[in-house]
């Protein structure tokens, strides 16, 4: 008879819980409740299972003799070379390497040959893969790189974007050439007075001239004429030039500045 007086009529049975229940394989009554057998452990709530030799009971679960196994199921399996301890027989369920270096995400490697995606490097540091610099392709650490992408020259381990090659990155402009004078210059920087647009990775910048205000009226004037050797120079001053026209490769102010000479027979100018 239980504390509570209840009595299960059927011998097979014990008052658990306010109820008439049995015990799970490999288990007993305690007097209390069902408790899994000795050399058994609890695998979900009231199921006992027997450990498979050589797996002995430890704590709640099946444990292998040596820490380089692992119990599975019904039976122990060696983890990986690479693996001291491990929760699995694959070499990607590493928790401890045989080498003593942590494992990344559960893999174990030699400092050299950790497997990181292009553009990482491993950093024994955080035990995970870090991100090389900008545009890099291959480095191993954070500050250097070794191999860049394309569009870009490796120079004293950083990425420099190539100029004139028709690919804009970072770069103000390229417009596939290291020209002055049509809006991207030499260096691939934007004109004054030039606007471009349209360069990416995979295209090259337009250039063209800024729209500028109507151009403001401008005037000559004679200064003084003067006669040499038979022939009269005439010097001649302009009053005003455009910006415009100086941003113009100097085509049009060119033609505006040259000085006309006149010849002639005529007698020296009083």
């Amino acid at each position: 008879m239980t504390p509570t007086g209840c009595v299960c009529t059927n011998v097979n049975l014990y008052f658990i819980n306010g109820t008439c229940s049995s015990c799970p394989p490999n288990s007993y009554y305690n007097g209390q409740t069902c408790v899994c057998a000795s050399g058994v452990y609890s695998a979900t709530q009231n199921v006992c299972t027997y450990c498979n030799p050589p797996a002995v009971l430890l704590g709640s679960q099946c444990s292998c003799p040596t820490q380089n196994q692992v119990y599975i199921l019904d039976s122990c399996y060696p983890c990986d070379q690479s693996c001291a301890t491990c929760s699995g027989s694959t070499q990607t369920q590493c928790l401890t390497c045989a080498n003593g270096l942590p494992p990344v995400n559960g893999v174990c490697y030699s400092q050299s040959s950790v497997n990181c995606p292009a553009s990482t490097f491993y950093s024994s540091a955080t035990n995970s893969c870090q991100n090389c610099i900008g545009f890099c392709t291959s480095c191993q650490d954070s500050s250097s790189c070794q191999q860049c992408i394309s569009g870009f020259n490796l120079t004293n381990g950083q990425c420099v974007e190539i100029c004139g090659d028709a690919r804009k990155f970072q770069l103000p402009c390229d417009d596939g050439n290291r020209l002055r004078g049509d809006g991207c210059n030499s260096n691939c920087q934007v004109e004054p007075g030039w606007n471009c647009s349209g360069g990416s990775p995979f295209s090259k910048d337009n250039c063209t001239p800024a729209a500028t205000s109507p151009l403001k009226p401008f005037s000559l004037a004679v200064k003084d004429m003067y006669h040499v050797k038979g022939i009269i120079v005439v010097t001649i001053v302009v009053s005003y030039i455009p910006q415009e026209l100086l941003q113009n490769n100097c085509s049009v102010c060119t033609s505006l500045l040259t000085s006309t000479v006149f010849e002639s027979q005529q007698q020296p100018l009083v």
